[in-house]
């Protein structure tokens, strides 16, 4: 063999070497190029082997190859291939040509190339994980939306109001003649400090930096609980004068009990239904006293709170013009008797109000917050510590405590309005 033909098979070789290395390295294509390497000098005489120089180069090359065949061997497997090269290889395959060849005549022709997946056997790595927390749903907001809200001042700490009443003596008096008695005033300051509530959770480090979109989720549900624990308080808070001055005074608390006799209505309805309690709950806001009408000012009760499984009863009763007593606005509100109605778990269902609702407003100190610090032990244990603080108060002035009309047990109320 010529060191020219010694070349060539070398160039051959190589060039097998280097297309392997970008593609599926099989056993029996390292063993050919092996056989290859061992006999590429056969032929050639010891004196030829010696003295030429090109050997020595041919020898280096030679050791080169045999160190890449060598690396090759030792990989295993198929190595991965991207989805366009195995595309391009399963379309280069005769059997694949011959397909299309056959089957020019024949028009536009769909074909689909399938990759098997028989061999994967886990899910991790073809699973999109959505980046949330489906927590149990929670009731809608049904107080706070309503009512008015306001904010106390910087360096204050409460909310203050004067009552007063005044006693007209108001009559006629002769010519030339002093009225004989004078009218009274009196007037008493009141005020009414903010409540605080407060809810904390411990996290660790490695879930706000591992999972911090969960450590987000968390904030999130802390100012939603939050605001729902100030929601229900509104309703039914125990907040008053002697023992509990720091709670939220809630709206049944301040409200005005239900009187068939003031609504004008006691004793006065052949089949009365909860229909009727509420309009005599209504009339009752209005006129406060029909019993005893005097001076005092009625007021405009617009809202009406009952619980959803009460409301079931009579949303689909109808008058005698035969038209739902329950109207549904465009935007999905219900009213009754002109009454918007706010259905709330947090009524009992065998209770309801009628409110005018300008007449009640919720004052924050401080909004509900998030803080994020470490205290006691965290600092030790690489967590830390999550809390939301809220400060507010719910304020009814002493006079517009009529302006709320409770009715704490319906079933009574219908027995007081039915007519003997």
């Amino acid at each position: 063999m010529t060191i020219e033909e010694l070349k060539s098979n070398l160039e051959g070789i190589e060039s097998k070497v280097n297309n392997l290395e970008g593609a599926a390295v099989k056993a029996a294509d390292i063993e050919a190029l092996k056989s290859q390497i061992a006999g590429i000098k056969t032929g050639m005489t010891a004196e030829e082997l010696k003295n030429d120089p090109t050997i020595k180069k041919l020898d280096d090359t030679i050791n080169d190859l045999n160190g890449k065949i060598e690396a090759m061997s030792k990989k295993g497997g198929a190595p991965t291939m991207e989805l366009k090269d195995a595309i391009k290889e399963v379309l280069e395959k005769e059997e694949v040509k011959s397909i299309f060849t056959s089957n020019k005549a024949a028009g536009m022709q769909t074909f689909e190339l399938k990759a098997s997946t028989s061999d994967v056997t886990g899910t991790i790595a073809v699973t999109d994980m959505k980046k949330d927390i489906n927590f149990p749903r929670l009731r809608a907001l049904s107080f706070l939306p309503l009512l008015p809200q306001g904010m106390v001042g910087t360096d204050k700490n409460r909310i203050g109001w004067i009552e007063g009443t005044y006693t007209s003596n108001v009559g006629y008096v002769g010519e030339a003649t002093a009225a004989t008695t004078a009218d009274a005033m009196t007037a008493v300051e009141k005020t009414r400090a903010m409540a605080k509530a407060s809810a904390k959770i411990k996290v660790t480090k490695e879930m706000t930096t591992d999972y911090s979109y969960i450590a987000s989720k968390l904030q999130n549900k802390m100012l939603t609980k939050g605001l729902l624990f100030l929601d229900k308080e509104i309703w039914s808070g125990d907040g008053n004068d002697s023992t509990a001055a720091n709670h939220i005074y809630g709206l049944k608390g301040h409200a005005t009990a239900f009187t068939a006799a003031k609504s004008g209505l006691a004793l006065a309805i052949q089949k009365p239904t909860i229909i009727d309690v509420i309009e005599a709950a209504r009339l009752q806001c209005a006129v406060i006293d029909a019993a005893n009408l005097t001076d005092a000012g009625g007021y405009v009760p617009n809202v009406l709170f009952i619980n959803p499984v009460t409301m079931s009863k009579i949303r689909l009763l109808k008058g005698t013009d035969d038209n739902y007593l329950v109207n549904r606005l465009a935007d999905g509100t219900l009213t009754l008797n002109g009454l918007t109605v706010i259905e709330s778990k947090a009524v009992a269902v065998n209770e309801l109000m009628v409110m005018d609702s300008s007449v009640a407003e919720v004052y924050f100190k401080q909004n509900p917050e998030i803080q994020i610090g470490q205290e006691a032990t965290d600092l030790t244990q690489d967590q830390y510590t999550i809390v939301m603080f809220l400060r507010a108060q719910l304020v009814i002035e002493g006079p517009d405590k009529l302006g709320l009309v409770l009715v704490s047990d319906i079933s009574a109320a219908i027995t007081a309005l039915k007519k003997a």
